[in-house]
């Protein structure tokens, strides 16, 4: 008995191959290689920062007050450039509560230096206190990018 059953897990297996619902171990590698890297590529940091756009008492940060922190405190530093995207997330605030709120995702790509760094964390500080934020998300990656 036990041995019908493993020949019929065989045959299994091999009518699944066949039909090409099991991919063989080659084909596998085959897309799963890494991508030729470019000449032209260069190491970079990439920030992403989420900027929660709700104050206190339920009022929002107007797109104006945003423009104007974009205009003076963000833009000067990275000048070369930067993506701001809109966005809506929820998260859990100190108090246990689950917020929801729009946001503004900036993105960043830099060449790793230690002004880059404090300029970020600047940023940061200064829209929790202008704009009474309990936190500014940030995400950093070393990322390979190609202009």
């Amino acid at each position: 008995m036990k041995t019908r059953l493993n020949r019929l897990g065989i045959l299994f297996f091999i009518s699944l191959l066949l039909t090409g619902a099991i991919a063989p171990y080659s084909k596998i590698q085959e897309t799963t290689a890494v991508p030729a890297v470019e000449a032209n590529s260069q190491i970079l940091i990439k920030d992403e920062l989420y900027f929660g756009t709700s104050l206190p008492q339920g009022k929002q940060i107007t797109e104006v007050q945003w423009q104007q922190f974009l205009n003076d405190e963000i833009t000067p530093h990275f000048r070369e450039g930067l993506t701001v995207l809109d966005g809506y997330g929820q998260y859990l605030n100190s108090s246990g509560t689950i917020l929801k709120e729009k946001n503004k995702m900036l993105i960043l790509l830099y060449e790793p230096s230690f002004e880059k760094e404090q300029a970020i964390r600047a940023i940061i500080k200064k829209y929790k206190q202008q704009f009474e934020q309990e936190s500014v998300l940030r995400i950093t990656s070393k990322v390979r990018a190609t202009f």
